[in-house]
């Protein structure tokens, strides 16, 4: 099975396209100099490397794209070009919490900054990620006393 998956809850747009346990291709691109998501200016064309990796949209059975959590904005962005893409290309998606694709080996703590004095927190096991509670710095510390 040919996967094509894209993330973009983070400042980085993250695409990569797979055959079975083969990478064909996969390229992180990295924000602005400023800091700034360039999501918008810069999946689509590498989704089209991607597909292009794999032998062309005909060879893609499945479009994975990554549901956050992660900045709103930056999610709206990758969900929109997957069901997009999944649509007019007739492709089958699938939405993926974010932190699940960082690996399927288990037992590891996801923090990620939520901004505003808050971050993502949740324990990935096997796969599964076991909620993404969104905590304040100060909730954290009552939780490990």
């Amino acid at each position: 099975m040919v996967v094509l998956g894209m993330d973009t809850a983070t400042a980085d747009a993250v695409v990569g396209v797979a055959r079975g346990g083969e990478i064909l291709r996969d390229a992180a691109l990295e924000p602005d100099a400023d800091g700034r998501p360039r999501h918008s200016r810069v999946l689509l064309a590498e989704v089209e490397r991607c597909a292009e990796a794999a032998g062309g949209w005909s060879a893609v059975d499945r479009i994975a794209v990554g549901t956050g959590p992660g900045s709103y904005t930056g999610v709206r962005i990758g969900i929109s070009c997957g069901l997009g893409l999944s649509l007019a290309k007739g492709v089958p998606l699938a939405g993926m919490p974010s932190v699940c694709a960082l690996g399927e080996a288990g037992g590891y703590w996801v923090i990620g900054d939520a901004r505003r004095g808050k971050f993502f927190r949740c324990r990935v096991e096997d796969g599964r990620m076991t909620g993404a509670p969104v905590l304040s710095v100060l909730s954290f510390q009552a939780e490990l006393l």
